[in-house]
């Protein structure tokens, strides 16, 4: 198992594990990528629909966590 710190922005907060907490600890067996991490929150959202950040850069939901990452999970910002 590894253990990363999970940073939940704007509405994705209502996937936390308790509903409220924009930051928090999450585990996942080894070997686990973006992707399982997203599926593990039950974020409804398709994972190619989200932006990610990893240890504060840009990161794809293929990359393949690692104990102690640090994950931003957020949603594209749009306007008109």
């Amino acid at each position: 198992m590894i253990e990363i710190q999970v940073y939940l922005h704007t509405t994705l907060v209502m996937f936390s594990p308790d509903g409220e907490t924009r930051k928090f600890n999450f585990q996942l067996p080894a070997g686990s990528s973006i992707k399982d991490l997203v599926e593990s929150l039950k974020i409804t959202r398709p994972a190619d629909s989200l932006l990610f950040a990893r240890n504060g850069k840009v990161a794809d939901d293929t990359d393949i966590l690692v104990d102690g990452d640090k994950v931003h999970i957020m949603m594209p910002i749009s306007g008109g």
